[in-house]
């Protein structure tokens, strides 16, 4: 599920909802990747709690999912290129979050 997440970013820095500007690459940064293996990492842990809950991961991970992004642009490692990325970004984790825990119950 890691690199399923790393390709979303990959897509969203392609179609230019994001930008990195301190590395000079034509895809998002391996850390970014690290990041997307730590939080699939954890998923069994949150699965235990949202699994019946699909409504509240969806409008948590709606919020907090860019809201990490917002914090690395805050460090200026990433930047929204427009208002239309964070929107692009709360629908993805709004949408993405539940899915993952869904999936998550039927592959553990």
């Amino acid at each position: 599920m890691a690199l399923i997440g790393y390709a979303f970013d990959w897509i969203f820095y392609s179609i230019n909802l994001i930008s990195f500007p301190l590395y000079g690459f034509s895809m998002p940064p391996v850390w970014l990747l690290a990041m997307w293996s730590l939080f699939v990492s954890v998923l069994p842990l949150m699965e235990i709690f949202f699994f019946n809950r699909p409504i509240l991961a969806a409008i948590l991970a709606g919020v907090f999912g860019p809201l990490s992004y917002y914090a690395g642009a805050s460090f200026q490692v990433l930047f929204f290129t427009s208002n239309l990325s964070l929107v692009v970004y709360c629908l993805f984790w709004g949408i993405s979050f539940p899915l993952m825990i869904f999936f998550q119950r039927k592959i553990a």
